[in-house]
């Protein structure tokens, strides 16, 4: 894979999950590809886990439905943040997730 294409994977991995299982399932050699597959998938289920309560108070008032489109718009701005690093080769480190992915996955 061409160094272009594969930042260009890396950075998909943060916008779209599905990219991220593919890699996860494709990629055999371990390297920041890999890395990148596992970060971005850890992003999307935090952000599902973080979604669940939301939608709870979702269905009881309307402040739920506001506080669902802003979490929504907040997740979307921080995946294109993690995709731009990654595009351009620079450190990608998500709350939590990282350092759970760093001392639990070996790259």
């Amino acid at each position: 894979m061409k160094p272009e294409e594969k930042r260009l994977v890396q950075a998909l991995c943060y916008v779209l999950w599905p990219v991220a299982l593919i890699v996860l399932v494709v990629t055999k050699k371990k390297d920041d590809l890999l890395f990148h597959a596992w970060n971005g998938l850890g992003f999307a289920i935090g952000a599902l886990l973080l979604w669940i309560p939301i939608m709870i108070v979702y269905w009881i008032s309307v402040i739920g439905q506001l506080a669902s489109i802003l979490f929504w718009v907040v997740v979307i701005v921080f995946a294109i943040r993690y995709a731009l690093d990654a595009y351009a080769n620079r450190p990608v480190n998500i709350p939590f997730i990282t350092d759970f992915l760093k001392k639990n996955i070996k790259f």
